[in-house]
């Protein structure tokens, strides 16, 4: 429904945001997953400045037209890119930092976004995008 696209889910994140971007789930009713959907909040709080979500939740085939791994955590809700691009330097350590504090465990960087994502609890990853 399209009443959803502008629901909010969290004090700072909206249905809109989570969903897949090619549009297929408008009316799904699934909401991102409660643990992770706390932590990204609480990172949001500590760093006291806004988020620009590029890509949340993702379906198989938007997964794969983005590039995705098949086994990515975009495909569960459990993973979030951010475009950092206009922040600065402390801004971005800040992030960094309260991510990792709150478990996320999969830090991707890129020169125009950051992906975090909360892979299993004894796996961690940080890596660039060329």
């Amino acid at each position: 429904m399209p009443w959803r696209t502008g629901m909010k889910i969290s004090e700072h994140f909206t249905f809109k945001e989570y969903a897949c971007r090619c549009g297929c789930q408008d009316g799904s009713d699934e909401c991102p997953p409660s643990s992770f959907l706390d932590r990204l909040e609480k990172v949001r709080d500590e760093c006291n400045f806004p988020f620009i979500i590029s890509s949340w939740n993702r379906c198989p085939v938007h997964n794969e037209f983005e590039g995705g791994a098949k086994s990515s955590m975009h495909l569960h809700g459990r993973a979030v890119d951010i475009i950092w691009v206009s922040w600065t330097g402390s801004q971005k350590l800040n992030f960094i930092q309260s991510a990792l504090s709150h478990g996320f465990k999969g830090i991707g960087i890129s020169r125009m976004f950051i992906h975090v994502d909360d892979r299993a609890p004894y796996l961690s990853a940080i890596w660039t995008y060329g």
